[in-house]
């Protein structure tokens, strides 16, 4: 299972590392590649008589067993080479592999095969001509790319006619074979091991082989995980040693992954908000987070703007001027003049209108004009009127203008209605003295204060009975004209009336929200933390009369 895991390290290391020109190697670990001269003499292969810098012969033999089958079997085999130049558009350098050849993995293709009767005869040569990668150490003193001390930095020795990719495939290959027949080896190492014991429970079969299988692999993982990070900061602080060390690099990472994730959940955050609040119309707005899609529109008291480019209307934009300096590579553009300017306007749909304050807003604007003069370039981005814009900000509610500037909610709202009752039944009491049944329904009303509702239920309770008042009230004045031409009733009423608009449509807003909320915490994955936390589905205004 270590030698596995040594090549899947080795693999990812060879991933990490780039090809380098031979006219750029200093000191230290690299991967090169070239095509092989014969510079520095060559070698005749024994079968086929080739001229060679490295070649590996072997002999086989083909027979038959005891059984009749027929196999083969080595008669002879070895390998030769030497000093080798390998050469591309930047360079060439010294390949020396030394006198351990076996320590070198030769990646070949096999150049000669011949059959003769039951003898084999195979060749793998690497012939001058030939494109080759080495990964090895450059040695700046003796001028040669070597293959000691690349155990350091978890890298194989090797000179291969594949790719990188080739290569490192191959490891992951052997890698993930490796691992996986040490891992099956122990778990019938396991297997064996339990009925020796008297353990002859499934379960604890499978419990146990779990845990030493993850835990055999955690440890290994770890150490080697632990050895890798270890020689990536090896090679890249000896290679850039001037530049970077490890700990800059460590800290430099860090504090890149706090950002992006600060970035990321920033993002996920403006999703999730977008997500729950519901779009209103103009005259749905409530105090709080709203969304509104609609047409933008100016009036006189609200003027549009003019971009200083093209003199066109907007209610919004950002200009900027920018001027080249600098030459040939140098050359750059350098802002000289940036302003932004944004005036309130009009949101209309077919519901009404409100007023938007765009001040501290950030404006995804759709119009771009752009034009050069000289050194010059004139920019301007802007938000044209009579055209459909989505709105996500703070709104409120104002009786003056219906504007997103004022606050309003259900409790005010309803402290406003408790407060014109005591006034309204004064001015109805001499008028409707025999309406006894009104008048205490509108005393109840007066005594009942909505500061001390506790919960959603009796709320709603108060609000309903206030509808049914309101509405007996209404017939009963439309029957007596001269209570209706009552200059003050007609004011009250008034005010109720404006004040019962503005609750039905909070009540909506809060109903719609809450429909949204219930529904996000019975929904994947917003279900778990919801039974985690304990969230409670939030009670709605009921329809019921």
């Amino acid at each position: 299972m270590t030698t596995g895991l040594s090549q899947l390290t080795e693999a990812r290391q060879l991933e990490r590392l780039p090809e380098m020109p031979v006219g750029a190697l200093t000191t230290g670990p690299y991967v090169i590649a070239g095509k092989v001269t014969d510079q520095l003499g060559t070698l005749e292969t024994p079968y086929s008589n080739t001229e060679a810098v490295y070649y590996r012969y072997k002999l086989e033999e083909e027979y038959r067993d005891s059984d009749g089958d027929l196999r083969i079997r080595t008669l002879d085999s070895g390998a030769r080479g030497g000093d080798f130049q390998l050469r591309d558009q930047t360079g060439s350098v010294i390949v020396a592999p030394g006198s351990d050849l076996e320590e070198v993995e030769w990646n070949l293709e096999r150049t000669y095969r011949n059959q003769s009767g039951r003898r084999i005869y195979s060749e793998w040569a690497l012939i001058p001509g030939h494109t080759a990668r080495v990964i090895g150490q450059y040695s700046s003193e003796i001028g040669a790319v070597t293959f000691y001390g690349l155990e350091d930095f978890s890298l194989p020795a090797m000179v291969s006619r594949n790719t990188l990719t080739v290569d490192s495939g191959d490891r992951f290959f052997e890698a993930a074979i490796r691992i996986s027949i040490a891992t099956g080896f122990l778990a019938l190492g396991i297997a064996l091991s339990l009925p020796l014991i008297k353990v002859h429970r499934f379960w604890v079969y499978v419990l146990v082989m779990a845990i030493a299988v993850s835990g055999t692999l955690s440890v290994l993982g770890i150490n080697k995980l632990r050895q890798e990070w270890s020689a990536i900061a090896d090679l890249y602080e000896g290679r850039y040693q001037h530049a970077w060390t490890s700990r800059r690099l460590a800290a430099a990472s860090i504090i890149a992954a706090l950002l992006l994730l600060w970035l990321s959940i920033r993002t996920v955050k403006f999703k999730r908000l977008i997500e729950a609040v519901p779009t209103s119309s103009t005259r749905g707005l409530s105090f709080g987070v709203s969304e509104l899609k609609a047409i933008v529109d100016v009036d006189e008291d609200h003027p549009p703007l003019r971009d200083p480019l093209k003199n066109e209307k907007c209610v919004a934009f950002d200009y900027k001027v920018e001027e080249k300096r600098g030459s040939g590579k140098n050359e750059k553009w350098r802002v000289i003049e940036h302003r932004e300017e944004l005036a309130p306007f009009w949101l209309e749909d077919s519901e009404g209108k409100v007023l938007v304050q765009p001040d501290g807003a950030k404006i995804e604007y759709p119009q771009y004009h752009s034009e050069r003069r000289g050194d010059r370039r004139y920019t301007v981005r802007f938000l044209e009127t009579f055209v459909n814009v989505y709105c996500l900000g703070f709104a409120g509610l104002d009786r003056g203008q219906g504007a997103l500037r004022a606050s309003a909610n259900i409790d005010t709202i309803l402290q406003q209605r408790h407060e014109l009752w005591p006034n309204l039944e004064k001015i109805v009491k001499a008028s409707l003295a025999h309406e006894k049944q009104l008048l205490k329904a509108i005393a109840q009303l007066r005594s009942a204060d909505p500061v001390e509702m506790s919960s959603k239920g009796q709320a709603d309770k108060l609000i309903q009975f206030e509808q049914n008042v309101t509405n007996a009230l209404q017939a009963r004045i439309e029957g007596y004209p001269d209570l209706k031409n009552n200059e003050d009733i007609q004011k009250f009423m008034s005010i109720m009336a404006e004040t019962e608009n503005y609750l039905s449509l909070l009540r909506n807003s809060y109903t719609e929200s809450a429909m949204i909320y219930n529904t996000r915490i019975q929904s994947f994955p917003d279900v778990i933390l919801a039974k985690l936390f304990r969230f409670r589905e939030a009670p709605q205004f009921s329809s019921e009369t």
